[in-house]
């Protein structure tokens, strides 16, 4: 693949297929068109499955986010959103697919990625380039799989 193929590609996949150039809440605005039904594809997979993509997404993530962020000159620039589209899939590894169950995931994981409780605020300093990128909205999905089994369990089971 030439180049300028390869850097094409490279801008499709960090913005999540353009959404991260939206003027409004790229983050949010990526993970709703993309994430969303990135996990609804995924939904039926087994969860080992499901998990192997995730790492592979999150590796590609750090590749491609690193060369946005030469590309642009800029640090974590707000038009890489396949870090919040990977940390949504990490909120919602083991879950079934429900209307409840999308909409909990996607809030808390947005809640996490926004506020950064600790240590998502400390890793994002400390991790460099595409690592640092990806990182801190993985544990945000994390911390929102956590929140969001414990809601479905105490209200809907």
């Amino acid at each position: 693949m030439d180049k300028n193929k390869t850097k094409k590609l490279a801008k499709a996949i960090a913005t999540g297929f353009y959404t991260g150039y939206s003027p409004f809440a790229p983050g949010t605005v990526g993970t709703l068109i993309v994430g969303i039904p990135l996990f609804l594809l995924l939904a039926k997979v087994p969860v080992s499955i499901y998990g192997v993509v995730c790492i592979v997404l999150f590796g590609i993530g750090c590749k491609v986010s690193d060369f946005l962020e030469k590309d642009s000159g800029q640090d974590d620039p707000s038009e890489v959103v396949i870090d919040e589209i990977v940390g949504y899939l990490i909120s919602t590894i083991g879950l079934s697919v429900g209307v409840v169950g999308v909409v909990v995931s996607f809030f808390a994981f947005r809640g996490f990625d926004i506020v950064k409780p600790w240590p998502i605020r400390d890793v994002e300093k400390q991790l460099q380039k595409g690592l640092g990128i990806m990182t801190d909205d993985v544990i945000a999905g994390l911390y929102a799989n956590i929140l969001t089994r414990l809601f479905l369990d105490l209200f809907f089971h």
